[in-house]
């Protein structure tokens, strides 16, 4: 496993969001590079990726450079974390939340979408 190209995340094509229809869960990473909180969540995507980078495709969007993006999945601020799971949205969680909130959710979710 290539940790840095798993916390870089694939760009997700804004023409094509097949990506979210799969068996797999799928979360999308809503941020900025300016901002602080998003920064601050980082640390909690790279244990994501390190526990669940089998079960989750991680998927990251610079809500500046890829606006039309956030438009369509209704995304306004950063951090914000979108989770689906056969094309549908799940889960969303906003702002900074504790590791440990944010991984409990995330377990939880593949606990009972599975």
């Amino acid at each position: 496993m290539n940790l840095e190209a798993l916390i870089a995340g694939p760009k997700l094509d804004p023409f094509s969001f097949e990506a979210l229809h799969t068996n797999k869960f799928v979360l999308i990473e809503f941020s900025t590079s300016w901002n602080g909180a998003s920064h601050i969540m980082a640390p909690v995507i790279r244990e994501l990726i390190q526990q669940h980078h089998d079960d989750i495709k991680i998927f990251k969007v610079d809500i500046d450079s890829e606006s039309d993006i956030a438009k369509k999945l209704n995304v306004t601020k950063a951090p914000c974390f979108q989770i689906y799971h056969e094309g549908k949205l799940i889960d969303q969680i906003e702002g900074i939340v504790s590791k440990k909130v944010f991984l409990n959710k995330i377990k939880i979710l593949l606990r009972n979408y599975n």
